[in-house]
């Protein structure tokens, strides 16, 4: 893979992470470009575990978790459904190469070719003649091929499009305990895609909400939202991109989970403050009302 040093300091989603993240990155992009698959994060068809990776990457294995979270919650790689990290850049660039090579042992780019071989000239003559035109008339041809650009830009996606989309929407989403009926899900995926939502925003709003459940402990189980539910209710855009630089807003937690979570367990996350029952408490009050957390009272409450 050719490193390209303007794509990755213009990366937006790479340059959110931290210092140790991107270096950690970087390592995994080395590990990928020599994988086979080609772009896959495998080591002899497995993926690495977090000392493994740590161990290859020459960085202490406590922190490759907290780092691998961060890169994936930015967006900076895909997983498979299997959970494989993969470099959407990397995959996308190894298609490309082998349709190029397909194509050459056809005799070239079948758009300059026609069925019988290549043209017998590179350069073939323009024929149009002379085509001389006033500014006013090129400028307003500028303007229709502008028009025609946005036009292009700003349709929905191809069916095919759509469906290497939702491929990539149904692997992305949060694993959860019982059904998700995909079916349902689907529809309300399209029908998002048809009423304005961009690809991107959707399955980069799965990507975070993916990284907060596995964050809270919550992957896998009956917490996690249905895939019908989260589309319908349009929550990608509860998660719609990391704070900005030196903002220490962060994504809105999932309470009703967590107060559900907390029920069961009575473990709490550090990171939220108080619990439920504690003077200080950040969980909407309706909502400890509705599990039966009353009014507080002073420091360190109850049920």
């Amino acid at each position: 893979m050719k490193w390209y040093w303007s794509d990755w300091r213009s990366d937006p989603c790479l340059r959110m992470c931290s210092l140790g993240a991107r270096g950690l990155w970087a390592e995994m992009l080395a590990l990928m470009q020599e994988a086979v698959p080609y772009g896959y994060l495998l080591i002899a068809g497995r993926s690495p575990t977090s000392t493994q990776l740590a161990a290859l990457a020459g960085a202490p294995s406590e922190q490759i978790p907290d780092l691998i979270a961060e890169l994936e919650a930015a967006g900076v790689f895909s997983r498979t459904r299997e959970g494989v990290v993969y470099s959407r850049r990397m995959v996308r660039d190894e298609r490309k190469a082998k349709q190029a090579r397909k194509n050459g042992l056809r005799g070239g780019n079948p758009i300059l070719c026609n069925n019988e071989g290549n043209s017998a000239s590179d350069n073939p003559v323009d024929k149009r003649g002379d085509n001389t035109q006033s500014p006013e008339a090129r400028g307003r041809e500028e303007e229709n091929k502008c028009a025609a650009e946005v036009i292009r830009l700003d349709a929905p996606p191809a069916k095919a499009d759509l469906a290497e989309a939702w491929d990539q929407f149904r692997r992305t989403y949060p694993r959860r305990e019982g059904s998700q009926d995909w079916a349902r899900a689907k529809d309300g995926f399209a029908k998002a895609v048809k009423a304005g939502a961009t690809v991107d925003a959707i399955i980069g709003g799965a990507k975070r909400y993916l990284a907060e459940c596995r964050r809270l402990g919550i992957e896998g189980t009956r917490f996690v939202k249905q895939a019908r539910s989260w589309l319908n209710g349009r929550l990608w855009e509860e998660y719609g991109g990391a704070s900005p630089p030196g903002s220490t807003a962060s994504i809105s937690p999932d309470w009703r989970a967590l107060v559900m979570s907390f029920q069961r367990s009575g473990n709490w996350p550090s990171s939220l403050g108080p619990g439920p029952g504690f003077s200080g408490c950040r969980v909407p009050p309706p909502l400890l009302a509705e599990f039966g957390f009353g009014a507080l009272d002073g420091v360190g409450g109850g049920k």
